[in-house]
């Protein structure tokens, strides 16, 4: 057996949905808190957006930093040249088929989100994690990090409109 270099980081994936896939155009600030972490992103959603964009983060966090991405869901093509050893892979954003991706640094078992846009609150949640090991160069080498996912869905988020506030929540991990 061979065992890597390769490391990862303890953390959690916080997915933020829109009801109908897309998000308004506008400045949104995402603040997540909970058991001694606190991060705070800022992102700026073009008219219209196209391809994915990336915010910045500030975190209390001394071992890894935190990110806020709006990421559009994907059709992939695989091709091949006919020339030998060009192939690759194409893909292309589906407009209207977006989510907000928020990586947390850590282990927190409970974070609260609050996100706002154009400083109008859209969402504040509690969201419980449940961790799960992650062995990137498998198990036998350990070297474990612990990875947790959750999904929440924004309402109100895709629209210009004011947002309700209230978001449903999937506290569980993806699978």
């Amino acid at each position: 057996m061979y065992c890597t270099d390769i490391g990862c980081n303890d953390g959690a994936t916080i997915t933020l949905d829109s009801p109908s896939g897309s998000w308004a155009a506008g400045g949104y600030e995402l603040r997540a808190s909970g058991d001694g972490i606190m991060v705070s992103c800022t992102l700026n959603i073009p008219a219209p957006a196209t391809n994915d964009v990336f915010g910045t983060c500030t975190t209390t966090s001394t071992t890894s930093a935190a990110s806020l991405a709006l990421e559009f869901a994907r059709t992939c093509m695989a091709f091949d040249s006919g020339i030998s050893g060009v192939a690759g892979i194409q893909c292309t954003p589906i407009p209207g088929q977006s989510s907000l991706k928020l990586a947390v640094p850590g282990t927190a078992a409970n974070l609260t989100l609050v996100l706002t846009r154009e400083g109008t609150q859209l969402a504040s949640e509690s969201v419980a994690l449940q961790y799960n090991a992650y062995y990137p160069n498998g198990q036998a080498c350990g070297g474990a990090c612990q990875e947790a996912s959750a999904t929440i869905t924004v309402a109100g988020a895709g629209s210009a409109a004011t947002g309700s506030g209230d978001a449903g929540t999937d506290s569980g991990p993806d699978v």
